[in-house]
């Protein structure tokens, strides 16, 4: 996740853009399967992988102008998620714990950040 946090006086618009090189080709990113562009401007891309590498423009506008951003994004690793499927309810009562496993494979030791909804 690519966060996009404004400074300044709200309301702002947010949009993403694709930079492609030689020649430069400027596509906005929407929400589709190889994007999430989340309310608060973050940019979400879930299955990242080489292809994804780039540059994305960030454009931050409000009554008081625009500015933008270019970013570098580099896929050092892609991870391998095997899913295991849970049963479609679960309830848990308020004093009972809950414990999930995770578990990701990558070809390299670098971090691996996880998120999880509760």
């Amino acid at each position: 996740i690519i966060d996009a946090t404004p400074g300044g006086s709200p309301p702002f618009t947010i949009r993403w853009y694709r930079v492609e090189s030689e020649p430069e080709e400027v596509q906005e990113i929407v929400d589709s399967s190889d994007y999430k562009v989340y309310p608060n401007g973050s940019l979400a891309i879930p299955d990242i992988d080489a292809d994804n590498e780039g540059t994305y423009r960030v454009v931050l506008s409000n009554g008081d102008g625009s500015t933008s951003v270019d970013i570098e994004v580099t896929v050092l690793d892609i991870a391998l998620v095997i899913e295991k499927q849970l049963p479609e309810e679960i309830i848990i009562a308020p004093e009972e714990d809950l414990n999930l496993e995770l578990i990701v494979s990558t070809a390299t030791s670098d971090c691996i950040n996880c998120y999880f909804n509760t």
